[in-house]
């Protein structure tokens, strides 16, 4: 019944003001009453005395009354409530008035009393200027009608429906204009709530929209273009349904279920369709709006948090690579909080210490010794309390065995997102190596020190002045085999010169000291003719004079430390140089496995790619199918360098012909020179004897020599590998007439990752390892290499490698 109702009285869209609904409304109501009321006045008399209706003069008075409210009913359904109201009431005004001429009598009067009704109906339709200037003809026309009707009739009318319209009239209207005063004001005061509400609305970053039970959207703001392309009134009228993700559906549906039964969900997200076909991430607030326990509409605020989403997905795959590295690293990597619990123990710290993740995470720091507590307090402190970055702190940790592991730390604070420390991460190096090898080196050079003190290379005596100068007295010969200098040189240049300047004064003090009588020893450069520095050790013994109560002569002994200097260094280099190795063997056979396997799938899927194609697409793909074979080749190659370098040890050597390994070798590459059309030789030394080394490393190494030679040598160039037997040493020479080196990259070519070429190509490239392993692979096997090379004309390679003590020439090599 309410929906009928609101059908047939609800006023048009096209009239907007809430009052002129109000009053359309109204209208349409007192439209239908009258017409009904009409209706049943109209029959009743023929109801109940009988009789056709159509044969009443009164028949044609109600038709015409009929049709006139039919006319207006309709004006007013289609927006034009005010003319229906001007009709109603000229029609009205007039049909009372005929009906109170014809009737006359007391009907009349009857009848002229409910012009008040006009009066009220004109005053809640119109201003109350329109009611007051009605009000005044009906008044005026009242009196017109007394004063043309005779003096009975005329009394009546004054005494009756004038009066009466005169003392209601005026309160009518009054109150009327009291009550639209009050509506105005209400409706003035809706306005600007409601023009704030809808600026406050266009002016929302966010989305605010509105849509029925059924999904229908009925209203939005502005921002709606700027979030999803599509203009607003493109989306007006359309299912929310229309631009949610597929995936997203079933949670909408779920929870509309929820907000028909009055609840509101929390906010949630959605992707919503864009006009240009991509999905934007939003976040959503809902609130369903009941009415009588039943939801009316739904009224929503959407937020673009794409930026946010990216971030998120930026984070979330930081975190990933953060994980993997954590994961895989060889170092083991613990990371705690504020109280020492371990919050990260990845498994290089399983492998090193022994513990197992699920056995330390959320508990305390298991692996340090009770005597190293204060220290490792200490480190906590300073990370956390103080934020700073520790480096190489040696010191050693407990193994879950409770053996001890010499280590080397590294860390800093952890901090969260608002730059407050919430913790710390350390970082290992297992140095128990290192150490050894220091260790050994010292024992080294202790011993190195005692044999010294009971050998030496040459001696010499200072003759001590009274005045405590000194003046050389002696020096054996070997001094001269030693330094280059004779006796009276070393005289003439001056005993300060002799020194390096760096040692010169520290050696002067300790001579002074010698002569007040203190023996000592000291390490110091002494001068060559070649102007190099040699290193030698001095022991230096005063000798009394009881008579002269003084020292009077210096022995000194010196022994030459040159080799032991250099060789210490390069025992510390290649101690260094093995824990580089060790960290980057624990690397590659980390990586390599993933690594070949990818490669592994890429080279299947090219082969299965290339069978499936026809032999026209084949054909027109090949270049490309090859250049993927090729890049999987070279890396592979690159994974083997990578090996090994971290591979490389002592070798395991056999007796082997050296001319045979390289004829191979050519065999194997004279395609490629080949392609290039280069000059490509191999001269043999006819008589090679055998030599001891390990081909397959060996060949590895010769092998990157000539690549390089045919990579860097223009078309029509020529490479050239020979063979020749120098005193005690083979050596391998690779010749070419390439680019060159420049001066400035020849004392780091053999340096790994180094290139000196700043550009990579897939043809020239790779990561720098190719002259390292044959630097490697050489010294490994007691050799050398040399380079000459001059840019612009070409480069020479040449290996040297020493012969093993028994050999047994080689056949000549036809």
């Amino acid at each position: 019944m309410r929906q009928c109702w609101k059908f047939l009285t609800g006023p048009v869209p096209a009239v907007r003001q809430q009052e002129e609904r109000r009053q359309a409304e109204l209208l349409t109501a007192l439209l239908l009453f009258i017409a009904l009321a009409g209706m049943v006045i109209w029959l009743l008399p023929f109801l109940t005395h009988g009789g056709a209706p159509w044969t009443s003069p009164w028949f044609a008075v109600g038709f015409l009354n009929m049709a006139v409210l039919t006319v207006c009913f309709v004006l007013n359904r289609r927006g034009f409530y005010r003319l229906s109201a001007v009709l109603v009431i000229l029609y009205g005004f007039g049909t009372i008035m005929v009906m109170s001429v014809l009737d006359g009598g007391d009907s009349a009067l009857r009848t002229l009393h409910y012009f008040i009704a006009v009066t009220v109906f004109s005053s809640l339709i119109f201003s109350p200027r329109v009611g007051a200037v009605l009000y005044i003809i009906q008044i005026a026309g009242m009196v017109l009608l007394a004063l043309l009707s005779p003096p009975s009739f005329a009394r009546e009318i004054i005494a009756g429906p004038l009066a009466f319209n005169i003392l209601l009239g005026v309160p009518i209207l009054l109150v009327v204009h009291f009550y639209r005063q009050r509506e105005i004001q209400r409706q003035v005061q809706l306005t600007e709530s409601e023009t704030r509400y809808r600026s406050l609305v266009e002016n929302l970053r966010d989305v605010v929209y509105t849509h029925q039970p059924d999904g229908t959207i009925t209203g939005l703001n502005s921002v709606v273009e700027q979030l999803v392309g599509w203009p607003r009134q493109a989306i007006l009228g359309r299912s929310v349904m229309d631009f949610i993700h597929p995936d997203d559906q079933p949670l909408a549906v779920s929870l509309f279920r929820h907000m028909r039964k009055g609840e509101s969900p929390p906010p949630f997200e959605l992707r919503l369709l864009t006009q240009s076909g991509a999905y934007v991430w939003t976040e959503l607030k809902v609130s369903p709006v009941m009415e009588d326990g039943r939801m009316v509409y739904v009224s929503g605020v959407a937020r673009d948090i794409s930026e946010r989403k990216q971030i998120e997905s930026i984070l979330r795959e930081a975190n990933q690579m953060i994980q993997v590295v954590v994961n895989h690293s060889p170092l083991p990597i613990v990371a705690l909080d504020l109280d020492g619990v371990v919050t990260l123990w990845n498994a290089a710290a399983e492998r090193t210490f022994g513990w197992k993740e699920r056995e330390v995470l959320g508990r305390p720091y298991p692996i340090v010794p009770e005597e190293k507590q204060a220290e490792y307090q200490e480190f906590l402190h300073e990370m956390i309390e103080h934020g700073r970055v520790l480096i190489g702190r040696e010191t050693y940790r407990k193994r879950r065995d409770g053996s001890l592991v010499d280590v080397g730390i590294s860390g800093g604070p952890l901090r969260d997102a608002q730059g407050t420390i919430s913790g710390a991460v350390v970082l290992f190096e297992d140095i128990t190596e290192r150490k050894r090898a220091e260790a050994a080196l010292r024992e080294s050079e202790e011993r190195y020190r005692i044999i010294s003190e009971l050998i030496s290379d040459y001696a010499y005596s200072l003759r001590v002045e009274p005045d405590g100068s000194t003046v050389m007295d002696w020096i054996t010969d070997s001094y001269r085999h030693i330094t280059g200098f004779s006796w009276e040189d070393a005289n003439a240049i001056g005993l300060h010169n002799l020194y390096h300047p760096e040692d010169a004064d520290r050696a002067l003090q300790d001579i002074r000291q010698v002569a007040e009588g203190q023996a000592n020893a000291g390490e110091y450069r002494l001068l060559t003719r070649s102007g190099a520095y040699i290193w030698v050790l001095l022991h230096r013994l005063p000798v009394w004079d009881a008579e002269q109560k003084r020292v009077v002569r210096i022995y000194g002994v010196a022994q030459n430390i040159t080799a032991h200097k250099e060789a210490e260094a390069q025992k510390l280099r290649l101690a260094l140089q093995r824990e580089r190795l060790k960290l980057l063997g624990q690397f590659v056979r980390a990586i390599s496995h993933d690594f070949r396997t990818t490669l592994a799938n890429i080279e299947t899927s090219r082969y299965l790619i290339e069978r499936a194609l026809n032999d026209e697409t084949r054909q027109a793909m090949q270049p490309r199918l090859h250049r993927i074979h090729e890049c999987v080749e070279r890396l592979s190659g690159q994974l083997d360098n990578l090996y090994t370098v971290s591979a490389v040890t002592d070798p395991n050597t056999v007796p082997y012909d050296l001319n045979r390994l390289i004829e191979g070798l050519m065999h194997d590459l004279a395609a490629r020179a080949q392609e290039k059309e280069l000059n490509f030789v191999f001269k043999a030394h006819p008589y090679l004897p055998l030599i001891a080394v390990n081909a397959t490393e060996l060949a590895r190494a010769i092998r990157h020599l000539i690549m390089n030679a045919i990579t860097y040598t223009p078309p029509g160039g020529a490479v050239t590998v020979g063979t020749r037997l120098v005193e005690d040493n083979i050596e391998i020479e690779v010749r070419d007439t390439g680019t060159g080196i420049s001066p400035e990259h020849q004392p780091h070519i053999f340096d790994l990752f180094y290139r000196a070429d700043a550009s990579r190509t897939i043809d020239s490239g790779g990561i720098g390892l190719g002259l390292s392993i044959v630097k490697m692979v050489v010294e490994a096997h007691g050799g050398r290499i040399d380079l000459e090379s001059t840019l612009g004309s070409g480069t020479v390679f040449v290996i040297g490698l020493p012969l093993a003590p028994l050999e047994t020439a080689s056949p000549p090599t036809t």
